[in-house]
């Protein structure tokens, strides 16, 4: 049994504060949310924005095959 392989949670920070941001989801970030703490416009690159769409579109396509 290998009790080292336990994932950390992660979740993103606000790119001015540092604090945690909320557990958004891909609708979230595509209207550009502020950030609860100062305020400041959360805007993901458009490389991790196109990860999440096709892990989400991953996500359904297996969901159909079941």
């Amino acid at each position: 049994m290998e009790l080292g392989r336990i994932q950390p949670e992660q979740r993103m920070a606000c790119p001015d504060c540092r604090k945690l941001l909320p557990e958004w989801g891909l609708e979230d970030f595509e209207k550009t949310p502020r950030c609860p703490h100062c305020g400041t416009k959360v805007k993901l690159p458009e490389e991790v924005m196109e990860k999440l769409r096709s892990a989400r579109y991953l996500g359904r396509n297996l969901d159909l095959m079941g």
